[in-house]
């Protein structure tokens, strides 16, 4: 965490009202109603409440909102409460959010390409555009289907890049992802749901069929291939890659 790597801390002190702290864009959205209650009651009964963490500079919280909302019920009830504060100069008050919440409470996949997208990284902005644009992939917001898309243009089972926000996607990717959601989508069409098809693209089916395509394409044509699906697939018991790509080459032979 930034503050243990450096030690200049610039201030600890309370504050009895909301003052000028405030939320950062693309943090996570501050929704655990019964979190906040719990805290509440507990500064309410005198317990210890650790610090909430602001930058010094801007007054954006980077760790702590959640205590901060309890305590603004207490003052809008008209309670006295000091809430504990640690100033830091932050270099990157957001990415430094990040760390500090995705450790305190799992962050999901969407919560992580909100916030890069609010640090304006680009490549998380293709990804959300991808998402909503294709319908397989509409389900997005979910988390998995975000990870799909990813490797679904990228061609890559990594996803550790994922929540440190060094996805790498270009327009050049977008445009040669293109084609291989159009061979997904066709597949899963012709396969139909009663036959494991589904609404969504699932990450093993992705990767299976990146695994495995160039070799397909390179022996028949996707119309023949998703016709040969159609005829022939049946889907794996357990959603494993290994078993998807199997299942494509089975079927190739048929």
């Amino acid at each position: 965490m930034e503050i243990s790597k450096n030690k200049t801390i610039a201030n600890v002190y309370g504050v009895a009202s909301p003052c000028d702290i405030t939320f950062i864009e693309g943090n996570r959205p501050v929704d655990d109603l019964k979190h906040i209650f719990n805290i509440k009651q507990a500064m309410l009964n005198g317990e210890f409440i650790s610090p909430i963490i602001i930058d010094k500079k801007t007054k954006f919280i980077v760790d702590g909102q959640h205590r901060f909302s309890a305590a603004c019920d207490l003052w809008r009830e008209g309670h006295s409460y000091l809430l504990p504060v640690i100033e830091h100069d932050f270099t990157n008050p957001l990415l430094a959010a990040i760390q500090y919440n995705s450790k305190s409470k799992k962050w999901k996949t969407k919560n992580y390409v909100d916030a890069y997208i609010a640090d304006g990284r680009q490549s998380y902005k293709y990804l959300q555009t991808f998402c909503q644009t294709h319908k397989l992939l509409k389900g997005g917001n979910s988390g998995y289907q975000y990870k799909a898309a990813a490797q679904l243009i990228t061609k890559s089972a990594n996803v550790k890049c994922f929540n440190s926000g060094l996805l790498q996607i270009t327009e050049d990717l977008i445009l040669q992802a293109e084609t291989t959601y159009r061979n997904l989508e066709m597949i899963i069409n012709a396969v139909g749901e009663e036959r494991g098809g589904m609404h969504l693209i699932k990450r093993d089916m992705v990767l299976a069929w990146v695994n495995v395509q160039e070799l397909i394409l390179s022996k028949i044509s996707i119309e023949k291939f998703a016709d040969k699906m159609k005829k022939h697939f049946v889907c794996p018991i357990s959603e494993n890659k290994n078993l998807y790509s199997a299942e494509y080459l089975r079927v190739l032979g048929k």
